[in-house]
């Protein structure tokens, strides 16, 4: 098992900038979400990439569910 690193306030930085950018923000959650977080060299950004990737989808799925009940309903 690798040691793992504490990522840095540096680290944390330049994530939340990555995650900004529109597309590249999923491919870069999907790159590091998939690493093995035994192997991971910082496991921290793994999980959090993992709970991103998970709370994007849920918010879309919630959005779509909505727009679709307003649409039923001639809201829209």
């Amino acid at each position: 098992m690798v040691p793992a690193k504490v990522m840095t306030v540096g680290d944390w930085i330049i994530f939340i900038l990555i995650s900004y950018v529109p597309i590249i923000n999923i491919i870069m959650w999907i790159y590091w979400a998939f690493q093995n977080i035994e192997t991971s060299p910082k496991p921290s950004r793994t999980t959090f990439s993992r709970f991103a990737l998970i709370a994007t989808g849920g918010f879309l799925l919630l959005t779509s569910l909505c727009v679709t009940i307003l649409i039923k309903a001639n809201a829209i």
